[in-house]
């Protein structure tokens, strides 16, 4: 269910010239005004300010069709030459519409991926593979770029990541900016529970502690991946210290639950612009469950990671694992919104507030990435130079 957004042309008087991001960053975004509007039964939420709109609507119909290919090529290959002129005209003719029979082939550098599947898809979509050194049209990598990277690209040139994306694919970065947000914009953001860096704040977070003794927290290290070094504490001022490298959030104790499992949903995001924004979300995803029914969290059961981590990498050491992709603990998200609509839910709704949440945690980026990308590309051919496949949003 993709989600299209616009911005208003900005004043041609506006500078583009790369300059560092200044502090008006923050004003810019405090000006924003949160605004709902219902336009042909499409829910769109709309930021504001004396020069921007920048809306974020419903889902754009899908395209199924080869790179290159458009509705005028498509036309043309439906038509049959009908032609009474000379031989030498009708051979014309058929020369012209056996050119744009041919299809278009596009050069893709994959030297730094390693995932097999991206080949797989470049190659059903016509690609060829060329190194690095090669004039390609994409370059696919799979780790982040930096700057000095991308401004090195030609202006036909696309990759895979946007400069500055780190700003929500990293958890210090992305609580940094959230928590700058729920300041901002407290009910706009209640959805994101209340979040610490550390070592930075650690004097905040123990002000908090002291005020709510019986709060469970879940404590995470700033970078890393599949669950390690992930821990929950109902001590968190004997467990955490001053000095740890840690980002400490709220414990969510009552989640929702399927069939007494805690779970969540792992969400597909595909961004194909940065200024304005132009996302897309797929329709389908992962859903991972814990092995263990769900409790409340106890000084007793803090520690079972089977019962409050969802982690594929955790669940699968579990002796109670099961792969099913209908009933098992790593499903199709397809599969839950059967499940909810069994069960007398409005998956339309929930899809509608998970857009939001993604928009929103974009939104928080946005400073950044736009900065970032007028700096590297001031005068791109055409589109966008980047996209970005975020793998994944977690809710």
């Amino acid at each position: 269910m993709p989600i299209a957004v616009r911005q208003k042309k900005r004043n041609s008087s506006e500078s583009s010239n790369g300059s560092s991001p200044s502090s008006s960053d923050d004003e810019d975004i405090s000006s924003l005004k949160f605004e709902r509007s219902i336009i042909n039964k499409t829910n769109i939420l709309t930021l504001k300010d004396d020069e921007d709109t920048m809306g974020f609507q419903a889902p754009l119909p899908e395209y199924d069709e080869e790179p290159g290919e458009s509705d005028d090529d498509r036309r043309t290959l439906s038509r049959v030459v009908e032609s009474s002129a000379s031989g030498i005209i009708e051979n014309d003719k058929k020369r012209q519409i056996e050119k744009k029979k041919r299809k278009r082939i596009y050069f893709i550098c994959v030297s730094m991926c390693k995932y097999e599947c991206v080949r797989r898809a470049a190659k059903r979509l016509n690609f060829r593979e060329v190194s690095e050194d090669d004039d390609w049209n994409v370059y696919w990598t799979d780790t982040s770029v930096g700057i000095e990277r991308v401004a090195q690209m030609k202006k036909w040139q696309k990759i895979n990541h946007f400069p500055g994306m780190s700003e929500i694919c990293r958890k210090d970065s992305l609580t940094r900016n959230m928590s700058r947000m729920v300041k901002m914009f407290p009910k706009e953001y209640a959805f994101y529970p209340k979040a610490w860096c550390l070592p930075a704040d650690y004097s905040d977070f123990a002000k908090y502690c002291s005020d709510k003794k019986y709060k469970t927290f879940i404590s995470k290290p700033d970078v890393g991946c599949q669950g390690r070094g992930i821990f929950l504490t109902k001590n968190p001022l004997k467990d955490i210290k001053p000095n740890d490298n840690f980002v400490v959030q709220v414990y969510v104790n009552r989640p929702f639950l399927i069939d007494g499992y805690k779970f969540d949903l792992r969400v597909y995001v595909a961004v194909t612009c940065c200024d304005p924004f132009r996302i897309f979300v797929y329709k389908d995803g992962l859903a991972r469950f814990t092995t263990q029914h769900y409790e409340e969290p106890s000084n007793t059961n803090c520690k079972d990671i089977f019962m409050h981590l969802t982690n594929y990498a955790i669940q699968k050491r579990s002796d109670d694992f099961i792969r099913d992709e209908d009933t098992g603990t790593k499903r199709r998200i397809t599969t839950i919104n059967r499940w909810l609509l069994e069960h007398g839910y409005d998956i339309v709704k929930l899809w509608a507030e998970i857009d939001d949440v993604i928009t929103k945690v974009l939104i928080s980026a946005h400073p950044i990435l736009k900065h970032n990308y007028r700096a590297c590309f001031p005068n791109h051919y055409r589109g966008s130079a980047c996209f970005e496949i975020i793998k994944a949003f977690t809710i």
